[in-house]
């Protein structure tokens, strides 16, 4: 058997972790990619309702506020209801990045922990989809804006 000195050994121990460091360094830059790509399809704090004319939607009126819609699985719709409640009829469909007028809020049955549920504009009335899916951003600055239903 071959004797290694100690200056040897601690050589071959420094490169060793140097390896290591080298390779959990790229894992935790990978990772830190994912994390940014996931941040950027999840909805914004900062997101907020808009004018509908500057998103190329014609809103009821010129004061109309509209928001798009977002976290729907690709290929998959939104249910909207009759209520602000998961087990209320459906009325319709939305698909993801689909532009729709909000027209009031309120509470209802929470949905990924979310009690808000948007009122959208229709000519008969609001039709509801809980606000998680919906690009209005904090409850806080948004609910002023937009009346209760």
């Amino acid at each position: 058997m071959t004797a290694i000195s100690p200056s040897a050994e601690r050589a071959v121990s420094a490169v060793s972790r140097r390896r290591r460091g080298r390779r959990f360094g790229r894992v935790g830059g990978t990772l830190a990619v994912l994390a940014a790509g996931a941040a950027m399809l999840a909805p914004s704090a900062n997101a907020a309702l808009q004018p509908c004319s500057p998103l190329g939607f014609e809103g009821s009126d010129a004061r109309s506020l509209c928001a798009r819609m977002t976290g729907i699985d690709a290929g998959s719709t939104l249910k909207v209801r009759s209520a602000p409640s998961l087990s209320a009829n459906v009325v319709g469909r939305l698909r993801n990045h689909a532009i729709v007028e909000v027209d009031c809020w309120t509470k209802g049955t929470p949905s990924h922990g979310d009690p808000y549920w948007v009122g959208l504009y229709g000519p008969a009335g609001p039709t509801y989809v809980n606000d998680w899916y919906v690009t209005t951003g904090n409850p806080a600055a948004w609910t002023k804006q937009v009346p209760h239903c």
